[in-house]
């Protein structure tokens, strides 16, 4: 059965079960990989894969599943049994009704997706390599991917819709020795602007840079961050953002709508509208057509993120960012600065540059409390000069703090996107004040 009859398939069975709503998706996908370890390809693959989600509404109760076999029979008891545990599960406490009616979607962004050029990507692996090498590194490993969607999509208020996107997303990771390591990454919608070889030279400089760190002393430092950190932080300030969070008490930007929660300088906007952004859609998961959110603004919090249900219980309009459960950003932004990267680390008596860092974690969502491990070149700042690669540190500080501590960001930015980092940031390089450093703790 094609796809488009098996989400109308879904959707006539949803409503005869007894859902109030339901939305159907059909995802075809078809990725392309290349992983490369000790300077060569060791791994090729092309996979399709295509599965069936259903999400069904008896009221405010609601659930969803995804299924991989497409037989009718196989769609129409899954649906049954949604609809079923719907009926069982607690009361989501709020009803409403997915938006009606049949929208109009932007014709350049329905049709994203083009053939993915697999032939070519082993060229963009071994340019990667051959830079890596070049500015320094001895080994040389990471993955491309390329992977197209095309999404068809219904909802039982009258939205339709199919788009097909493709993304190309180069990670780097480089080895001067077994301790001194460097990694970057990048993502675009086209292969031609995956820069093979600037990702591989960044990555590859900044393991020979790492060479011989010495341990760091813990404390407050004012940081320079590369735009993979600043990326990594930049997602989950736009994830606090998300209503859901908001609401259920989980998010440090709680309580904080139309405040200043940044220097006037900043904003972050999350823009899935415009053709050439990385994550760029058509429309959110209940079928509206995406808009441009602009997060902060001038350093005001301007709005939470929202669909249907958070938005009628904080009395508030959509942003279309469904999340049928919780609302996310597509495509996010960060303001650039009129400053290189070299330009920041002059502004640094005595502190830190940071390349990466891995693994970040909440000691409390709420307060915003976290902490992440630095990993790769991690460099002592001195008289507005790196002097010296360290090592043996952990961020360990507050995001709603270091958010109001941002000083200023470079002018250059970067799409990233890797396995820490999974929504689409256009990031700078930035400079924070008195951040604060502890020791690992293994």
């Amino acid at each position: 059965m094609r796809a488009i009859g098996l989400v109308d398939l879904a959707i006539r069975r949803a409503k005869r079960a007894g859902a109030t709503d339901a939305v159907s998706q059909v995802k075809e996908t078809d990725w392309s990989m290349i992983r490369f370890t000790n300077n060569g390809i060791t791994v090729s693959k092309v996979v399709k894969e295509t599965s069936l989600g259903v999400f069904v509404f008896v009221k405010e109760k609601r659930a969803g599943f995804t299924i991989s076999d497409l037989s009718k029979e196989a769609v129409e008891k899954a649906v049954d049994n949604a609809t079923k545990m719907a009926l069982m599960s607690p009361s989501g406490g709020t009803y409403a009704p997915l938006p009606r009616g049949r929208f109009g979607y932007s014709r350049k962004l329905v049709a994203l997706g083009k053939v993915v050029k697999a032939d070519k990507l082993p060229a963009v692996v071994k340019d990667a390599i051959g830079a890596a090498r070049g500015a320094g590194a001895a080994r040389v490993a990471g993955s491309l991917v390329a992977e197209t969607t095309k999404l068809t999509q219904r909802s039982s208020a009258g939205a339709k819709g199919s788009s097909k996107t493709t993304l190309y997303n180069l990670s780097v990771r480089a080895f001067a020795d077994s301790e001194s390591t460097g990694q970057f990454a990048t993502v675009a919608n086209n292969l031609e602007a995956i820069d093979g070889r600037g990702v591989g030279r960044m990555a590859g400089d900044i393991a020979r840079r790492a060479l011989n760190a010495e341990p760091a002393q813990p404390g407050e430092y004012d940081a320079v961050l590369g735009p993979m950190t600043t990326a990594d932080l930049v997602e989950e300030i736009a994830g606090g953002a998300s209503a859901f969070y908001v609401d259920a008490g989980m998010s440090f930007l709680t309580g904080k709508l139309g405040q200043e929660v940044a220097p006037s300088h900043l904003d972050l906007i999350d823009d899935p509208t415009v053709p050439s952004n990385p994550g760029a859609a058509p429309f959110d998961d209940e079928g509206l057509p995406t808009q441009t959110n602009a997060i902060i603004e001038s350093g005001k919090l301007m709005t939470y993120l929202h669909n249907s249900t958070t938005a009628a219980k904080m009395k508030a309009k959509t942003t279309a960012s469904a999340g049928l459960v919780i609302p996310k950003p597509f495509s996010l932004q960060v303001t650039a600065g009129n400053k290189s990267i070299e330009n920041l680390v002059s502004m640094v008596d005595d502190g830190l540059y940071i390349t990466n860092n891995w693994y970040l974690r909440y000691q409390n969502m709420r307060s915003g409390d976290f902490s992440t491990i630095l990993r790769d070149g991690l460099f002592r700042i001195r008289n507005g000069e790196i002097s010296a690669p360290v090592r043996g540190l952990r961020m360990t500080d507050n995001l709603v703090r270091l958010l109001a501590n941002i000083e200023a960001t470079s002018s250059k930015r970067y799409w990233i996107k890797w396995w820490e980092v999974d929504v689409p940031v256009f990031a700078p390089a930035l400079l924070l004040r008195g951040a604060r450093f502890t020791k690992p703790t293994i």
